[in-house]
């Protein structure tokens, strides 16, 4: 299932950044970061995909609005993360095509 990104989710979108990706950001700061790209929906773009069962994150997808005069509006993927335990199991195809 794929869903808005909140607040209450950032400790496992920092886990699969940490683990996945190898991004070792201090949580303060990625707390500081989410609350800013969150209140920034014209510029940003983010889901999860949640397991329908239980509602575990297995990744996320953080997008760029992109603008150019020569161009259509379209979505420049900055982070695509799926939890090593959930990969190759179509989560960032899903995702990506959301985005």
């Amino acid at each position: 299932m794929i869903c808005a990104v909140t607040l209450k989710d950032l400790n496992k979108i920092h886990q699969i950044n940490r683990d996945e990706l190898g991004y070792d950001y201090p949580l303060d700061k990625s707390l500081n970061q989410l609350r800013k790209i969150l209140n920034d929906p014209n510029h940003h773009f983010l889901a999860l995909y949640q397991n329908d069962f239980d509602h575990k994150i297995l990744g996320y997808v953080h997008a760029e609005i992109y603008e150019e005069i020569y161009a259509d509006p379209s979505l420049n993927v900055l982070a695509l993360a799926v939890s090593s335990d959930s990969q190759k199991s179509g989560i960032g195809h899903a995702a990506y095509g959301m985005a």
